[in-house]
């Protein structure tokens, strides 16, 4: 990972900023090791100033402060405000992951118990100080939509949360009879996976919602399967997208959800198994 803060600047400004940078991290060092910084291995000051630039950089981002305040500001006021900014972060995650925890699907799934567990671990241990770049804490179910491998810390969590909520709020709207029913069908034992379990329930929704018929009965038969196959197959990936467009925004319309646009996204990654196989995407 590398977070460039001089890359934007000019070479009289990169050469203060670099500058003041490094005198900060000197003092930054000195705290985390009480005064002994020469005591410190190489990859964990490589860390601690890897988390400084990234703490720096999420701030300048978040709050539109230009790159150049490195060469023109006081760094230790800099880091004062970045640290802020990043706890201002920390604490809509905690929210989240309250909100994650009461919205997660009752369905005993051991993967979703680990892994709130572990975003739980997270927050205990998330230090924004020194490893605000790192991710303490084991996540292992699978998002629908994964979250960019181009976040790290606080802002990585966030956005697993935001998604598994939008998850999981999608899947409230369905009876827990009707789900675990279609989950079996697809998993046997579904509280072993790991696969997400979003993903089926909306593939059936959608599939029902080309058919007409009742989407919350999660109940696709084979005759069905057949119909939505006829539908697709004769369409160019034009008409296939817009068809799955459509589909959504009316799923999303019935159930009285915002997330029109992720369970568009959602829809859209089944193209390739459609054109491939479209009676098995659909099937009972």
């Amino acid at each position: 990972m590398n977070f460039n803060l001089t890359q934007s600047l000019s070479e009289a400004e990169s050469v203060k900023a670099q500058s003041n940078l490094y005198s900060f991290f000197v003092k930054h060092l000195k705290r985390y090791t009480l005064g002994d910084s020469s005591s410190v291995p190489s990859s964990t000051a490589s860390e601690i100033f890897t988390s400084v630039c990234f703490v720096l950089k999420s701030y300048f981002d978040g709050c539109g402060v230009t790159y150049s305040a490195l060469a023109q500001e006081d760094s230790e006021m800099l880091f004062k405000k970045a640290s802020d900014y990043m706890e201002e972060k920390v604490s809509f995650g905690r929210k989240l992951y309250n909100s994650a925890k009461a919205a997660a699907p009752k369905l005993d799934n051991i993967s979703i118990t680990d892994t709130l567990n572990g975003i739980g671990t997270f927050f205990k241990k998330y230090d924004i100080y020194y490893y605000a770049h790192l991710i303490p804490g084991d996540i292992d179910y699978q998002l629908c939509i994964p979250v960019s491998e181009k976040l790290y810390g606080i802002d990585y969590i966030n956005g697993w949360l935001t998604n598994f909520l939008t998850e999981s709020i999608f899947m409230s709207r369905f009876e827990a009879d009707s789900i675990e029913r279609l989950l079996e069908s697809q998993f046997g034992d579904y509280r072993e996976t790991i696969l997400n379990l979003y993903e089926p329930v909306m593939t059936a929704a959608i599939g029902l919602t080309f058919c007409g018929k009742d989407i919350f009965s999660l109940n696709i038969d084979s005759l069905d399967a057949e119909d939505i196959a006829a539908m697709l197959s004769p369409m160019n990936d034009t008409e296939l997208s817009n068809a799955l467009k459509t589909a959504s925004s009316s799923l999303a319309y019935t159930l009285g959800l915002n997330s029109e646009e992720y369970i568009k996204k959602s829809a859209l990654q089944l193209i390739p198994r459609i054109k491939l196989a479209p009676k098995n995407v659909f099937r009972p």
